[in-house]
């Protein structure tokens, strides 16, 4: 019996042993696992320290540059999913100057940040001047109206009278005989040489949509002006024919059905030029004409009303993968 009770207490004794061994065990495991996990939460801790000085050091490095350039990007783009197709047009207004002891500034005067390739050739009145500004040179130009004059002192003191597409005596598509009929016609239209038109924003190769018949419903809110070119004999250069400033009326006056699209037209070719000259090459053309006259894009503008959402320009990829087939099987 008493050999019975012996074998039961060294059997307990043995699981009581063994229970101990085993808490110690998961005590050891568990001791261990918190330090790797310290040891992973440290070294984590560490490369995170690391990364953040060397962004420190990276940025300290910018900042000691007299000029930046902006990382700034538009959305998806229409036209540079081409390959060499050109970036929008830089004018300068990227580039942020940086003083070592101040900083970058608050603000800074917008008719400072235009390179030289910017240029005003006319403007209007009203309630606020505006400048019609040509961007690039008079082959490849664009023209847009914007809110302030390049160079500055274009208006200071005041504006050259000569050059102010409001006042009527500037232009030749409103003068009348004395009988009151127009004293020019479309018969003395001889070509188009700019479009100039407003957004209120900066220029850019999307503005074509603030012109486009398929897209507009009014056009009182686009301000427009077309530089033509009269059959009339220029009295200060008798060699040549006159050219100018004039709205949008007198061109849908000559013709009523076509001179939106007419305009709209020379516009997308301006900005074609414009595109190539930027480019560096005359053999390049860019695709804006390909997408703006697509029978895809068309419906895509017309279902959609803009050409800036991706689906527009999903329509206009499958429309260049579909054209591109059908070359390769001709």
């Amino acid at each position: 019996m008493e050999e019975e009770e012996n074998k039961e207490d060294k059997e307990d004794k043995e699981d009581k042993e063994d229970k101990e061994d085993k808490e110690d065990k998961e005590d050891k495991e568990d001791k261990e696992d918190k330090e790797d996990k310290e040891d992973k939460e440290k070294e984590k801790k560490k490369k995170k320290e690391k990364k953040e000085k060397k962004k420190e050091d990276k940025e300290g490095k910018k900042r000691k540059k007299v000029v930046i350039k902006s990382i700034e990007r538009d959305d998806e783009s229409l036209f540079d999913s081409d390959p060499g197709a050109e970036t929008d047009y830089d004018d300068g207004s990227s580039v942020t100057y940086v003083d070592e002891e101040y900083g970058t500034p608050l603000h800074t005067n917008p008719g400072m940040t235009h390179s030289k390739d910017v240029k005003t050739v006319g403007w209007r009145g009203g309630r606020s001047t505006t400048f019609i500004n040509m961007h690039g040179k008079r082959s490849h130009a664009r023209y847009r109206i914007e809110s302030l004059a390049y160079p500055m002192t274009y208006d200071d003191p005041t504006p050259p009278d000569e050059e102010n597409v409001s006042n009527p005596n500037n232009r030749f598509g409103e003068k009348r005989k004395t009988n009151g009929k127009y004293l020019y016609t479309k018969r003395h239209i001889v070509h188009i040489w700019g479009v100039a038109w407003g957004t209120g924003q900066k220029a850019s190769k999307y503005d074509l949509d603030a012109i486009n018949p398929d897209l507009v419903t009014s056009w009182r809110s686009v301000p427009t002006y077309i530089l033509i070119e009269w059959d009339i004999q220029d009295k200060t250069n008798p060699d040549k024919n006159v050219k100018s400033w004039e709205p949008r009326s007198v061109l849908r006056r000559c013709w009523p059905k076509d001179a939106d699209q007419m305009i709209f037209d020379a516009a997308v070719e301006a900005e074609e030029r414009f595109a190539r000259a930027r480019a560096g090459s005359t053999a390049y053309t860019p695709a804006i004409r390909t997408f703006y006259t697509s029978a895809l894009a068309i419906k895509a503008f017309k279902v959609l009303k803009t050409s800036k959402v991706t689906l527009a320009i999903k329509a206009f990829k499958v429309f260049k993968v579909i054209n591109a087939s059908k070359v390769s099987h001709a």
